[in-house]
């Protein structure tokens, strides 16, 4: 597992030596999300055989560097966000594996980002209006929730469409500005046309219950 890894990663190192954010990636990057971003990229410089290989290694709970730690796999997580929020993603990641679809792979695991973004932004709403509440614990929060957008989604945006990136970090921005200001309510509006910026230009699996319960927030 460890040697796939590093090949691949030199791999990325050699095709995509410099990859582009419109900021700068801040707080944790869990080893899932690092792998999947390296899946992504992988599928867009047509490296899709080796692709496939490293999703395979992150399908089930896997080791990262840490012998003693294990991750949660694609299949953990999948199940873990279809249950909380009533999606079906385990049975278009699968059939993507299945097929060897490299775009319904990109769109599992896209849509997957997303709907991990918005659990963090949801975490976050819970700390609103506590006396207790922390604001470096609330960006840290924030910033994990947005580098799923920035790993994930914003370099197809960067690279087809950067009007359309430039729009959505915005918004991000807002909504980190609404946070430190404490104006709830503006933070859930702008995270509502944020959704609908991803979902606007990605067509994202998205089902129409989250997106209603969502604009309710």
């Amino acid at each position: 597992m460890k040697k796939l890894f590093f090949f691949v990663y030199g791999l990325l190192i050699i095709c995509f030596p410099h990859t582009t954010y419109s900021h700068q990636i801040k707080g944790e990057i869990t080893p899932l999300l690092n792998r999947m971003e390296i899946i992504l990229r992988l599928i867009e410089g047509g490296k899709t055989e080796v692709a496939f290989k490293e999703t395979q290694g992150i399908l089930d709970d896997f080791h990262y560097h840490r012998p003693a730690g294990v991750e949660e796999g694609l299949r953990t997580t999948v199940a873990r966000i279809d249950k909380k929020y009533g999606t079906d993603l385990e049975k278009p990641l699968n059939e993507s594996i299945m097929k060897k679809d490299p775009a319904a792979l990109k769109k599992s695991l896209q849509t997957l980002g997303v709907l991990l973004m918005l659990e963090k932004f949801q975490v976050l709403e819970e700390t609103f209006d506590k006396n207790d509440t922390n604001i470096d614990a609330q960006r840290t929060i924030f910033w994990l929730g947005r580098n799923y957008f920035s790993l994930l989604l914003e370099p197809t945006l960067a690279r087809y469409e950067p009007a359309e990136e430039l729009k959505t970090e915005r918004l991000l921005d807002r909504m980190l500005y609404r946070l430190e200001d404490k104006k709830w309510n503006e933070f859930r509006t702008t995270k509502v046309e944020l959704i609908n910026q991803i979902q606007k230009y990605f067509k994202l699996s998205l089902p129409d219950s989250i997106l209603a319960g969502f604009a309710d927030n």
